[in-house]
């Protein structure tokens, strides 16, 4: 049975974030209603809600009504939610089927991939999960340090489908990771049926050194990452020399962490 949670879920991977949601569902439940009783049901102040109304209908999800000088609106029926549905998938395929072509222009024509130094900077959870999945791209292993769980910022859908990709590009990792990971674990626990064999772990004592953000070390790349007090964001620097003289840190203080 779906409970909430994955009901939102399902509408997020849609496109809609969770006053988007909770205005498709009050009226998919409620039917025609005016902008004040949606407001009531839903809980959402009227300046952010006229917003979230205009969103929907450019998504096609709800229908705009103007009846006797009122101005009503209403969910599309399920029917046309799964001819969204659809239309979005045609399009993801388009998208799929058309990326080594565009890929081999920007490699080719663009200049994407010449060598040098550059820094990436990127923001919010969208931001951290394309870090994420650039760091698949280590040649054989991939280093680093990690304070909070990842859990606690990608959620598990996305580290179940990334630890799988991880495995079939046959890589290895090693972290070295703090007391306050620890205790995010007990919040997040693994997710079940992730294989991590091919990985490597140490408690790092904070009297050695304090762990206080994500950063993992592959190829010629630095990537960190921050994600706690209401901040999230990341960053990437491109340069050999500083990759290499992170590696050279990371391996002393490799010895000196504890296996767990």
């Amino acid at each position: 049975m779906v409970n909430k949670q994955q009901l939102y879920h399902y509408f997020y991977d849609l496109g809609l974030d969770q006053d988007e949601t909770k205005i498709y569902l009050a009226l998919l439940n409620k039917g025609l209603s005016t902008v004040l009783e949606i407001a009531k049901e839903t809980k959402i102040n009227r300046t952010t809600l006229y917003r979230r109304l205009e969103n929907l209908v450019g998504k096609n999800l709800i229908e705009l009504i103007i009846d006797e000088k009122r101005t009503l609106y209403k969910a599309v029926d399920l029917d046309n939610l799964e001819q969204v549905i659809i239309e979005k998938t045609a399009k993801l395929k388009t998208l799929q089927d058309n990326f080594k072509q565009i890929k081999n222009y920007l490699i080719g024509e663009v200049g994407y991939g010449q060598p040098g130094t550059r820094v990436q900077f990127y923001r919010g959870v969208q931001g951290i999960k394309q870090m994420y999945w650039h760091a698949l791209k280590a040649k054989n292993e991939f280093v680093g340090y990690s304070y909070l769980t990842s859990e606690s910022i990608v959620g598990y859908r996305f580290i179940e489908r990334w630890s799988q990709e991880f495995i079939n590009r046959g890589l290895k990792g090693r972290d070295l990771i703090s007391q306050v990971y620890l205790d995010n674990r007990k919040e997040f626990p693994e997710a079940k049926g992730v294989n991590w064999a091919s990985w490597q772990t140490r408690l790092l004592p904070e009297k050695v050194f304090i762990i206080n953000h994500q950063m993992d070390i592959y190829n010629d790349i630095i990537a960190m990452y921050n994600w706690h007090n209401g901040e999230i964001f990341g960053v990437e620097i491109y340069n050999e020399k500083i990759a290499q003289m992170h590696k050279q840190m990371f391996e002393v203080f490799w010895q000196m962490g504890k296996a767990i």
